[in-house]
């Protein structure tokens, strides 16, 4: 029988961004009133994560506590107040139904009042706390959403100081100036540039860490630093808001211009998909052509049976090729077709149409954010449109500005091959001075190459075997 022993109580505490009781001070209030009551302590549960539903890290301690109170552990759960309980109203209600279920009561500090879950009006008035208390953090989260994107709009610095950049507060305002940072901003330009004219990031980074060019906190340049610095469009003047999904026109200037930043960003996305072996491949033609038998690519590597020369494999075997001869004929074809006329006429007025592609995506960018800052701005006013109306026209807005922005991203010529197209007499130093990731990205955005492999004991010349469709504009 529950009376021939002590009342079994636990303490549940959680963290609070609000000026309250910090965990450790609800949980010795607990305490405080388990000695007042005389019943028996069997535990504590610390959280330190908010118990709102909009935080995003896990509650250990509520998890215990619900698998104790199924077990049967506990008689009695102590909080300081119902808000610290669960701001989420779905667990809040699991909560009290797991104690109406199990005959545990609840006892809130701050009411200095023990509820029983089983009665009607203990559990209505515990209900009634867990909607005001849901309330609270819904229109509390809605207000820092609203801070949050207005910032953004405004073009306003926030979160950490982005590499390159320094921050420092007007004297007066105390309002955040972000500048270039001498000497950081000069190694911002150097990686978008050369990842604009198509160096790898690893070499890069490689590079940077070989010239000994201090980051910021002193470790070594890594892949994906230097990815994120060319990726962050902070560089171009733009604040991101929402998870990146929207940019907007941002306070500080730029560190490198708009042309460059977009270039890396199509060098990006034309080396997406083609897998890290032949991003990062050693031979100007592997995995660019194909075996027409099986489909694999060909994939250059040194024959050391044959005194280290060249030589394209298919990968299943089907065939190879000598490398030196497969390579001359690729680009006596490709750098033949860029040195016409024609051909850099064409290319040019692609380049002059991708030019009005991008502006026009960015243009419907610009609208669509001044169509949702409208609709932020009404939704605020007492007498404009529902916060639900609100949340439907920013996920659609969203969908609709992330769309643009990636179409302004994608279109456009390929950097390289802009360089390239008409440069007449400069053509054949011009590509050899290219990085070799740079060539391999012309290759693959101008021809569709395929090998046909031949029987053995048949020799077959190299020009024979390999079929080159061009597929640039012309």
């Amino acid at each position: 029988m529950k009376g021939s022993r002590k009342t079994r109580a636990a303490v549940y505490g959680r963290e609070s961004k609000g000026k309250t009781k910090s965990v450790t001070d609800q949980i010795t209030a607990g305490l405080a009133a388990i000695a007042e009551q005389s019943w028996q302590h069997v535990g504590s549960y610390d959280d330190g994560t908010s118990a709102s539903r909009h935080a995003r890290k896990t509650r250990p301690g509520w998890d215990r506590l619900r698998a104790d109170l199924v077990s049967g552990a506990i008689d009695v759960v102590i909080v300081w107040e119902t808000a610290r309980g669960d701001r989420n109203l779905t667990t809040w209600v699991e909560l009290l139904e797991l104690c109406r279920t199990h005959g545990v009561r609840l006892h809130v500090v701050s009411d200095e009042r023990t509820y029983d879950p089983r009665r009607a009006r203990d559990y209505k008035d515990l209900a009634n706390s867990g909607v005001d208390a849901s309330y609270e953090t819904d229109r509390l989260s809605e207000r820092v959403k609203r801070g949050h994107a207005a910032s953004a709009v405004a073009g306003r610095p926030n979160g950490a100081v982005p590499y390159g950049f320094v921050r420092r507060y007007d004297p007066t305002t105390r309002d955040p100036i972000q500048e270039e940072h001498p000497d950081e901003a000069p190694v911002v330009r150097e990686i978008i540039g050369r990842v604009a004219d198509g160096h790898p990031v690893k070499r890069v980074a490689d590079d940077l860490n070989g010239r000994q060019v201090p980051t910021r906190y002193g470790g070594p340049w890594l892949f994906s630093t230097v990815r994120r610095i060319a990726q962050n469009p902070a560089y171009i003047g733009r604040r991101r808001h929402n998870g990146g999904h929207e940019t907007y026109p941002a306070l500080w200037p730029g560190i490198v211009d708009e042309e460059t930043f977009w270039a890396a960003q199509r060098i990006f996305q034309a080396r997406h998909g083609v897998g890290w072996r032949s991003a990062r491949a050693e031979h100007l033609m592997t995995g660019i052509g194909t075996c027409t038998v099986c489909g694999s690519g060909y994939a250059g590597r040194f024959d050391a049976r044959r005194g280290g020369r060249r030589r394209y494999g298919c990968r299943r075997g089907c065939g190879y090729v000598d490398g030196a001869e497969y390579e001359e004929l690729i680009l006596a074809y490709v750098l033949g077709r860029l040195a016409r006329q024609d051909v850099y006429r064409k290319l040019r007025r692609a380049g002059e149409g991708a030019d009005r592609e991008v502006a026009a995506a960015r243009g419907e960018a610009g609208r669509l954010r001044v169509r949702l800052e409208e609709a932020r701005s009404s939704a605020a006013s007492p007498d404009g449109i529902s916060y639900a109306t609100l949340a439907v026209q920013e996920r659609e807005l969203g969908t609709q500005i992330a769309d643009a922005e990636r179409r302004a991203e994608l279109a456009g010529l390929p950097p390289a091959v802009r360089a390239l197209a008409g440069a007449g007499d400069a053509l054949p130093q011009l590509w050899a001075d290219m990085p070799l990731a740079a060539r391999r990205d012309v290759i693959r955005d101008l021809v569709t190459v395929t090998v046909a492999p031949v029987g053995q004991g048949h020799k077959v010349p190299v020009a024979g075997r390999v079929s080159i469709e061009w597929k640039g504009t012309s």
